[in-house]
């Protein structure tokens, strides 16, 4: 059985997490935050193995987000917003923590999915390419 470590080419996870993050980052600032999946596709699009992709563009999709809400924390009124809206949903002023929990949750999932997808439509062509 091959270890973990060994499976996973270096170069290409880390390809993939630096595309994921690059375009990620920049989708962020469109407001249509959901287009951050095509860059998780594309950065799942270079690996081989379906979880090791879905793991590089998780990776690369929360970073960039974490990223930009920190940024946008420092340097703007927006951890107010936050935590108002965290205390519309908990009850209590002080719990913006958690929305940010909350939106760094969503953009994992979306990169997990995204990356699983690329390589697996990455999986898709090849065989197509071998089939010739």
């Amino acid at each position: 059985m091959e270890s973990a470590l060994k499976k996973i080419n270096s170069k290409n996870f880390f390809l993939g997490v630096i595309i994921s993050f690059t375009f990620s980052f920049v989708l962020s600032i469109l407001p249509v935050w959901q287009l951050v999946i095509i860059s998780a596709i594309v950065g799942g699009f270079f690996l081989k193995d379906a979880k090791i992709g879905g793991l590089a563009s998780l990776i690369g999709v929360v970073s960039s987000w974490a990223m930009y809400l920190i940024i946008n924390i420092l340097t703007g009124s927006v951890w107010i917003l936050v935590d108002q809206i965290g205390a519309l949903l908990i009850g209590n002023s002080g719990y913006g923590f958690v929305v940010v929990i909350m939106i760094l949750l969503i953009g994992g999932i979306l990169g997990f999915l995204g990356g699983y997808i690329g390589t697996a439509l990455w999986q898709i062509v090849a065989e197509q390419e071998n089939e010739r």
